[in-house]
């Protein structure tokens, strides 16, 4: 058997199998395997420890190189998808005669096939579109405009978030700048963090930006925004992107009373108190100070601490406070509502909520709504109509269970989406649940104006053909299930919490 002796240190380890192990090193086609639970046998006088060490400095030298591969692969990617958007303008130079023109929207042949790439990409990636045509302005840019930072990440040099980072920092800047800020940044790229990079990178184009501050922060000041992504067990990030002064003088207000709160003796961590403050002073406008039994922060600065119920919610206030009233929508199965069942009500925007959370909802709704369901197929029964404009509670219906847009990967919420006949009323389509789905106004325009083909099946999916020919499935958010009768005599009904009930909006015809 080959000894360890006999091989310098840190270069190879002997296995119980008495094969080799030679240390990879970055012209590898593929990282070497290691057997770590094999049993390593020692030289005679060696330490364990030592060869131990040997074995593990081995792994993570594998790590390094399978992480250099990784950034070689996106660098790969990138030539790919940059040659892809090539072809794209040869086969736009090819039809442009062909191609239909004044269409609506400001859509031309140009618009058609920059949004056929971006969809084609999104969906056989998986990725929603926004990301799918920032990968392709990254892809482009790389291969076309920034040859030192392409090399690095063609070589492993730099990973591909490092790339994102400088390019970022690099596309507010004049075209004139890239060559010499790239120069300037690649070596940090190659021995920092993304975040110290990031930073390093932020730095640079502050000193040679020859626009005023003044002048991009009006143009990112445009860009505030707050959005929603929902998290596990019943969780959810509420973000907002703000001018800095303002993001600072929200987070010191709930910071400051938060720690007034904890002064006075409450219980809760400090990240807790901050978050509850967040919520009242976001839904209610106030610190809930109507009285101690409201449970609001107003109560905990008095001394009091909330009474929390297991799922989290104070256990003797609504969950909706004194102030502003937030609209919540969501979709109880009867016999859960009535305490029989267990299943899982739906929460508009979010998902799965539990029973317990879902009944304190639906007991401050004004109002509800029946939805009826095939007791065979558990689909909602289809309402046709005679008419093109669909009525109102046939859109209410159609958004609740789609949520979103219905397009491959589009997470635009439904109530900014347009009702759409999938057959078009002009092509027979009919005004039947069946035949309608949300369809976002951009993703509206993609089916109407490019080569996506799209179909109604028969269990509530949608099946799209994108121009490729490749095919993509979506789902309706919420499959409304039958319940079954021989259980405490159940009828397939459904309980829809509406917060906007009683708008004047017509009334579901069930």
């Amino acid at each position: 058997m080959k000894s360890l002796e006999e091989a310098p240190a840190h270069s190879s380890a002997v296995c119980a199998g008495g094969e080799g192990f030679d240390a990879p090193d970055a012209a590898s086609a593929s990282p070497p395997q290691v057997r770590p639970e094999a049993a390593v046998v020692p030289a005679s006088g060696v330490p364990l420890v030592i060869t131990m060490m040997d074995t593990f400095s081995l792994l993570v030298d594998s790590v390094t190189l399978t992480d250099k591969m990784v950034a070689s692969a996106t660098a790969i990617r990138a030539e790919q998808i940059e040659a892809a958007c090539r072809w794209k303008s040869g086969m736009l130079a090819a039809e442009r005669d062909s191609a239909p023109s004044g269409l609506p929207h400001g859509w031309d042949a140009d618009v058609r096939s920059r949004r056929e790439l971006s969809t084609e990409l999104a969906c056989a990636l998986c990725i929603p579109e926004r990301t799918a045509e920032r990968l392709i302005a990254e892809s482009c840019a790389l291969v076309n405009d920034f040859p030192e930072t392409m090399l690095a990440l063609r070589e492993g040099r730099v990973s591909y978030r490092h790339a994102q980072a400088l390019l970022e920092q690099a596309w507010s800047l004049p075209e004139g700048s890239w060559a010499e800020f790239e120069r300037h940044l690649i070596p940090y790229a190659e021995r920092l963090t993304v975040s110290k990079f990031t930073s390093k990178a932020r730095i640079k184009r502050e000193l040679i930006h020859p626009e005023s501050v003044a002048a991009r922060r009006a143009s990112a000041v445009s860009q505030r925004d707050v959005t929603l992504t929902p998290a596990e067990d019943g969780m959810a990030w509420l973000t907002q992107y703000q001018p800095a002064e303002v993001a600072v003088a929200a987070y010191n207000r709930i910071d400051d009373i938060a720690r007034r709160l904890k002064d006075a003796g409450d219980p809760r961590t400090l990240a807790q108190v901050r978050a509850d403050v967040a919520a009242d002073l976001a839904i209610d406008g106030d610190m809930c100070a109507a009285s101690s039994a409201s449970g609001g922060a107003a109560a905990h600065a008095a001394g009091g601490a909330p009474d929390l119920g297991a799922d989290g919610m104070q256990a003797d206030s609504t969950p909706f406070g004194h102030g502003i009233r937030a609209q919540v929508f969501v979709t109880v199965p009867a016999l859960t509502l009535l305490g029989h069942a267990d299943e899982p009500a739906l929460l508009k925007g979010y998902g799965p909520i539990s029973p317990e959370v879902a009944t304190k909802l639906t007991a401050s709704a004004p109002g509800f709504h029946r939805v009826l369901t095939d007791p065979i197929t558990g689909m909602v029964l289809s309402v046709g109509r005679k008419s093109y404009k669909p009525p109102a509670f046939l859109k209410r219906l159609r958004r609740l269970i789609d949520a979103t847009c219905r397009f491959p990967g589009c997470n635009k919420r439904a109530e900014s989406c347009d009702i759409d006949h999938t057959v078009a009323w002009e092509h027979g389509g009919e005004t039947t649940l069946n035949n309608l789905a949300c369809m976002c106004p951009g993703h509206h325009n993609v089916k109407h104006h490019t080569r996506w083909a799209v179909e109604n099946l028969d269990d509530a999916r949608m099946k799209w053909t994108s121009p490729a020919g490749k095919v993509f499935f979506t789902e309706p958010s919420v499959r409304v299930r039958p319940a079954n009768p021989g259980r405490h005599g159940a009828t397939p009904i459904e309980a829809v919490s509406d917060a906007s009930a009683g708008d004047g909006e017509e009334e579901m015809p069930f």
